[in-house]
């Protein structure tokens, strides 16, 4: 991670400058039928870490706020055509309304 420090800076995996400072994380762990909703708020400044069968699938980090601002998948979601790049980062944008709108997957940074 480039020019911060974190606690945990092995769940940056895909050597993403996006990631942020990371002072703790959560880890879910799942089986291959089971579906999981990453959290859409999380302590701050921290990542929440998915795998499914002891694979790594999602990384979420939190801002200060405890917003999340980006995601990194390590996987193409089973549609290859829309995330041909893998791993791929997914920014978190505030809109006008307040709300959060997760933007199209792009090649990590």
């Amino acid at each position: 991670m480039k020019g911060s420090y974190s606690l945990f800076a092995g769940y940056n995996s895909a050597k993403s400058s996006s990631v942020k400072i990371i002072n703790s994380k959560l880890e879910i762990n799942i089986s291959k039928d089971q579906h999981v909703i990453v959290p859409d708020t999380g302590k701050p400044n921290s990542v929440t870490v998915t795998k499914k069968d002891g694979n790594l699938i999602n990384e979420r980090y939190y801002d200060d706020n405890g917003e999340p601002y980006l995601d990194i998948d390590y996987t193409d979601h089973g549609n290859p055509k829309n995330h041909p790049e893998v791993p791929h980062e997914h920014h978190w944008v505030k809109l006008p309304n307040g709300k959060l709108k997760r933007e199209k997957g792009i090649g990590v940074k």
